[in-house]
Protein backbone atom coordinates (compact mmCIF):
# COMPACT_ATOMS: atom_id res chain seq x y z
CA UNK A 1 0.00 0.00 0.00
CA UNK A 2 1.40 3.21 -0.79
CA UNK A 3 1.30 6.58 1.05
CA UNK A 4 -0.42 9.40 -0.27
CA UNK A 5 1.96 11.70 1.27
CA UNK A 6 3.99 14.50 -0.89
CA UNK A 7 7.88 13.97 -1.07
CA UNK A 8 8.22 17.50 1.07
CA UNK A 9 6.66 15.34 4.07
CA UNK A 10 8.61 12.62 3.56
CA UNK A 11 11.33 14.17 3.88
CA UNK A 12 10.24 15.92 6.93
CA UNK A 13 9.05 12.98 8.78
CA UNK A 14 12.87 11.30 7.68
CA UNK A 15 14.15 14.39 9.72
CA UNK A 16 12.00 13.90 12.53
CA UNK A 17 12.89 10.40 12.78
CA UNK A 18 16.52 11.54 12.97
CA UNK A 19 16.23 14.41 15.40
CA UNK A 20 14.18 11.87 17.58
CA UNK A 21 17.32 8.84 17.36
CA UNK A 22 19.87 12.23 17.64
CA UNK A 23 18.17 13.66 20.62
CA UNK A 24 17.97 10.11 22.40
CA UNK A 25 21.98 9.71 21.71
CA UNK A 26 22.72 13.15 23.06
CA UNK A 27 21.09 12.07 26.37
CA UNK A 28 22.12 8.49 26.63
CA UNK A 29 25.76 9.87 26.33
CA UNK A 30 24.47 12.57 29.32
CA UNK A 31 23.43 9.92 31.19
CA UNK A 32 26.66 7.73 30.89
CA UNK A 33 28.84 11.03 31.34
CA UNK A 34 26.88 11.37 34.87
CA UNK A 35 26.63 7.75 35.97
CA UNK A 36 30.27 7.28 35.78
CA UNK A 37 31.46 10.71 36.87
CA UNK A 38 33.79 11.38 33.46
CA UNK A 39 32.37 14.88 33.63
CA UNK A 40 34.94 15.41 35.99
CA UNK A 41 37.74 14.60 35.15
CA UNK A 42 39.28 18.25 35.17
CA UNK A 43 37.31 18.97 38.73
CA UNK A 44 35.54 21.92 39.14
CA UNK A 45 37.51 24.18 36.83
CA UNK A 46 35.69 23.58 34.07
CA UNK A 47 35.82 25.06 31.15
CA UNK A 48 39.38 25.47 31.73
CA UNK A 49 41.09 22.33 32.82
CA UNK A 50 43.76 22.95 35.93
CA UNK A 51 43.80 26.40 34.54
CA UNK A 52 44.45 25.80 30.64
CA UNK A 53 42.33 25.00 27.35
CA UNK A 54 44.18 22.06 26.28
CA UNK A 55 45.09 19.44 29.82
CA UNK A 56 48.71 18.74 30.51
CA UNK A 57 48.86 14.56 29.65
CA UNK A 58 52.39 14.15 30.91
CA UNK A 59 50.84 14.74 35.00
CA UNK A 60 48.42 12.18 34.84
CA UNK A 61 47.07 11.91 38.82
Amino acid sequence: MRSNTTPSLRWLKAMGIISVIGVFAVNAAGFIDHDTHSGQGCGADWPLCHGAVVPRFDKIR
